[in-house]
């Protein structure tokens, strides 16, 4: 199962980079490409979609480029991945385009929901100034 997807990846190494800069700083999607060792053309494909979820800004023209929408301890990994990835899905069934023919009667979505919840809400609550710092998360005991 392949949770985080190349995109996913991508864009988080992506946003790595501008996490790094001076506050203000933008940088062309070139060099980002280049700092970041990402092909230029799907990142930039990443960006713009980065871009209509409001996590990084572009500007335009010469010394335009992009930069972080917002302090990186207020974007979480779950605002990185969704947008250029889609929702994250423990299972099909949890995407919500079409409905189980087994809904309602399933022995297995009810746990699965559980996981479901987990992994959103663990994606959710790592920032990206906590990837950044190195930051590991704390072990969470289930049960």
């Amino acid at each position: 199962m392949e949770i985080l997807r190349r995109n996913g990846d991508y864009s988080i190494r992506a946003l790595l980079v501008l996490a790094g800069l001076p506050a203000g700083r933008i940088l062309p999607a070139g060099r980002l490409a280049r700092a970041a060792r990402l092909n230029e053309p799907l990142l930039r494909k990443l960006l713009q979609k980065l871009s209509r979820a409001g996590v990084v800004e572009s500007t335009r023209g010469a010394g335009g480029g992009f930069r972080l929408a917002r302090p990186a301890r207020r974007i979480s990994a779950l605002d990185i991945i969704e947008p250029v990835q889609g929702r994250l899905a423990i299972n099909r069934c949890f995407l919500g385009r079409r409905r189980c023919p087994l809904q309602g009667n399933c022995r297995v979505s009810r746990h699965l929901a559980g996981i479901q919840a987990r992994l959103v809400a663990f994606f959710k609550s790592i920032t990206l100034a906590e990837l950044m710092a190195g930051e590991r998360a704390p072990a969470r005991r289930t049960g």
